[in-house]
């Protein structure tokens, strides 16, 4: 279990982003709340399978914001996106690193993403808290983890060149280029 490891450092964190098919007439956040509740029960929301971590933020943004929407789950990302792009779901929130090119081809339209922080991929793009959804937070984390009772030398070791590999500009211009934002701690 989780207490037969120890934690090395945190090596990278990712967005999730809010995306509408191009015919949702709503052009932002602010928009979409509207259309929502000005129309309940009548849009879509596509999740990639229940209990997943799109699915939670999915749930905190209908809680914030007090929108009556028709939730379908999926099993998995593929389905859940190929249904947004053909119009059977308006909108999804999903992992920025897949859904960076469907963006950036304008197959679908990013409304807000999900951290306090703009990605550099998108910087166009508002944070959900920008967008007017206030103490909107949420973003996905990994890090390297070592059986406990690795010894210390070993640890630091592996510190050291985490920290030398994500201080190289070449790497950091990499994962920022698919919508991954490095952070050492």
């Amino acid at each position: 279990g989780p207490q037969d490891f120890a934690p090395v450092t945190e090596v990278f964190f990712f967005f999730y982003v809010l995306v509408v098919n191009p015919a949702v007439p709503a052009k932002d956040v602010k928009e979409l709340i509207r259309l929502a509740k000005d129309k309940p029960g009548t849009l879509a929301l596509a999740n990639s399978g229940v209990g997943q971590s799109t699915h939670m933020t999915a749930e905190l943004f209908r809680m914030e914001t007090g929108i009556d929407v028709i939730t379908v789950p999926y099993k998995g990302n593929a389905p859940a996106v190929s249904d947004l792009l053909g119009g059977q779901v308006q909108m999804m929130f999903d992992n920025l690193p897949p859904a960076l090119a469907q963006i950036q081809g304008g197959r679908v339209r990013a409304l807000a993403l999900t951290s306090t922080t703009r990605a550099p991929a998108l910087p166009d793009v508002p944070t959900m808290q920008e967008a007017g959804v206030a103490d909107f937070d949420v973003t996905a984390w990994f890090g390297l983890m070592v059986p406990r009772g690795t010894p210390d030398a070993v640890v630091r070791r592996l510190e050291a060149e985490s920290a030398k590999v994500l201080a190289d500009p070449q790497v950091t211009q990499a994962l920022r280029k698919v919508g991954i934002e490095p952070r050492f701690q």
